[in-house]
């Protein structure tokens, strides 16, 4: 059964499926006449394994205990979507637009997320690991308990974003853009090396 399907039959809903190499992308993800509309669907437990959705609209869809094994997300519009308990594994989320969502017990690993808009996104409890999130959109978030490890954070824009306590040793923050006090970084943890490339950004001279 294919996750259209699915959802047909069950009014919206899809619970303990497994949908295989499908195919829902759409070649203009801004054209939302062609884009697959999964607006609004509930998935629990399951299983989506190298499928290809690719400027789908999954706005203030719901997906609990699932799993994405290397599928495709890219420019996905992800507007007030829940995330609860699920896991991404070498998936591919480059300019998917996760604003206003809540990722709750999460967790992502050797994505690539290059210029994913989370703005005013919650992460709590979630981990991300080996990925690539380059000049991604982070603003006005909250990361609560959030695990950042391997993360390519390259020119990520953390405006409002705070980071306290959240440990990017083991992550490439360059050329990161924060507020002109630095006040998002408050608290937050770095490596030696890092600390000397956040006081040159003060105008800190190191002899």
């Amino acid at each position: 059964m294919s996750m259209i399907e699915a959802l047909a039959e069950g009014g919206n809903y899809a619970e303990g499926l497994t949908f295989t190499g499908e195919d829902l992308s759409t070649d203009d993800p801004a054209d939302a006449i062609t884009a697959v509309d999964l607006t609004q669907a509930e998935f629990t437990d399951c299983t989506f394994d190298h499928c290809l959705l690719s400027g789908v609209q999954l706005k203030r869809a719901s997906l609990t205990n699932c799993t994405f094994k290397g599928c495709d997300l890219s420019n996905a519009k992800a507007h007030g979507t829940w995330w609860v308990g699920c896991s991404l594994r070498s998936c591919r989320l480059d300019g998917i637009e996760l604003v206003e969502a809540l990722l709750r017990g999460c967790s992502l690993d050797g994505c690539s997320a290059v210029y994913a808009n989370l703005g005013k996104t919650i992460l709590e409890r979630t981990s991300i690991t080996d990925s690539r999130c380059k000049e991604a959109f982070v603003q006005e978030a909250r990361l609560k308990h959030t695990r950042l490890d391997g993360v390519d954070l390259t020119r990520a824009d953390f405006f409002r974003t705070s980071l306290k306590g959240v440990d990017l040793s083991g992550c490439t923050i360059d050329g990161i853009s924060v507020s002109e006090d630095f006040r998002e970084l408050k608290g937050a943890k770095v490596s030696p090396e890092q600390a000397v490339g956040l006081a040159m950004l003060l105008g800190v001279t190191i002899v």
